[in-house]
C-alpha cells in the first residue's frame, strides 16, 4: 500500500509523524509499503529538508511504519536531478508522456533515476485526458496514415510502456468502458515494442501538438513578481494549453472576472526578465482583446 507526506501541511519534524500516523490509522494498516514525499519542487523540498524530512524518514524506516521512501515530483530536471541524488530514494513518481519527454522531469530524469535503481511510476500518461479527447486534425491525420492502427490513448501508453525504466503507469479510468480497453492494452504490453517508424509517428505527433503552442512560455517564472500582481506565467501557459488542446471559451470567461491587461502599467520589468524574450505586453492586450471580443 502506498500513501503520500503532503508537505504543504508540513510545519515542523513532529508534523510529519503524526500526519504518518493519521494515514495508517485511517487505512487500518501498521505499515506503508511505500510513502511518497508529495509534489516536489525546489523551494518546497528545501523547506522540508531543513525540518529534517531525510531524518524523519531513517526514523520511520526503523520503526517499520514505512517499508519505502519516494517522492512524486514537479518542477525541471536539474531539481529533479538534485532530489534523486540527495536520499536512497526507492521510486520517483513523475509526469510524463507523449507531449512531456523535455518538460519537467523529462525522459533524461527518467535515464537517471533509473540508472541508479530507482522504480518510475508515470503520472498524467494522457496529460489529463487530453491526449485522448479534442484531437486536432493534423494528429488525426498523421494517425490516420499510419499503417497501423491504434487509438490515440494506445499509442500514448505504448510510448511510456515502450521504455524498459517504467515501472508502473497510472492509467487513470473513469468508466468500466476505459477499465476494459486499458486491461487489452496492457495485457499486451512489453518494454521495447517501438520500432523506429513508430518512434518517428510519436515525435512527429509531439511536434505537431507543440506547433500550436503560441507563446511558447515555459512557466521559469523571471517575470515574478509582477509589481501588479499580474499572474503571467499561469495565464500564458492556460492559453497555450487552450491552443494546443482547445477551451478557450472557459479561459475567456475568467479572464473577464479578473482582466490581467487592465492592471498592466507597461513598466516592461516582466519582458526584461523573460529568458524566453516573450513580448509580454503585447500577448496580455491580445489576450485582452480575444476576450472581449469572444
Amino acid at each position: 500500500m502506498t500513501s503520500k507526506l503532503p508537505l504543504w501541511l508540513v510545519e515542523k519534524t513532529e508534523d510529519m509523524e503524526k500526519l504518518l500516523d493519521t494515514q495508517l490509522e485511517r487505512l487500518g494498516v501498521e505499515y506503508l509499503d511505500f510513502y511518497l514525499a508529495h509534489a516536489v519542487s525546489a523551494d518546497r523540498f528545501d523547506k522540508v529538508v531543513s525540518l529534517g524530512l531525510f531524518e524523519f524518514f531513517d526514523r520511520m524506516l526503523e520503526k517499520g511504519k514505512i517499508k519505502n521512501v519516494g517522492f512524486s515530483f514537479h518542477d525541471d530536471f536539474e531539481v529533479f536531478k538534485r532530489v534523486i541524488d540527495s536520499y536512497p530514494w526507492k521510486l520517483a513518481q513523475v509526469q510524463m508522456n507523449i507531449l512531456d519527454e523535455f518538460n519537467q522531469a523529462t525522459m533524461k530524469g527518467v535515464d537517471y533515476a533509473a540508472a541508479k535503481g530507482i522504480g518510475i511510476v508515470i503520472m498524467e500518461p494522457l496529460r489529463g485526458g487530453a491526449l485522448a479527447n479534442n484531437i486536432p486534425e493534423e494528429v488525426k491525420k498523421l494517425y490516420a496514415e499510419f499503417p497501423v492502427k491504434r487509438s490515440p490513448v494506445e499509442w500514448a501508453f505504448r510510448y511510456l510502456y515502450d521504455r524498459k525504466e517504467v515501472i508502473t503507469i497510472l492509467s487513470g479510468m473513469s468508466n468500466e468502458e476505459q477499465l476494459m480497453d486499458n486491461i487489452r492494452i496492457f495485457e499486451s504490453s512489453e518494454a521495447n515494442c517501438l520500432k523506429d517508424d513508430e518512434k518517428k509517428l510519436l515525435t512527429d505527433v509531439r511536434l505537431a501538438y507543440e506547433a500550436r503552442v503560441k507563446i511558447g512560455c515555459t512557466g521559469c517564472e523571471y517575470c515574478q513578481p509582477c509589481p501588479q500582481e499580474i499572474k503571467i506565467p499561469h495565464l500564458f501557459r492556460r492559453y497555450d494549453n487552450c491552443a494546443v488542446f482547445g477551451g478557450f471559451e472557459k479561459l475567456y470567461e475568467r479572464y473577464k472576472e479578473d482582466p490581467a491587461y487592465e492592471k498592466c502599467v507597461s513598466c516592461g520589468a516582466c519582458e526584461a526578465a523573460c529568458p524566453q524574450h516573450i513580448k509580454i505586453r503585447d500577448w496580455l492586450k491580445t489576450i485582452d482583446e480575444e476576450a472581449k471580443n469572444a
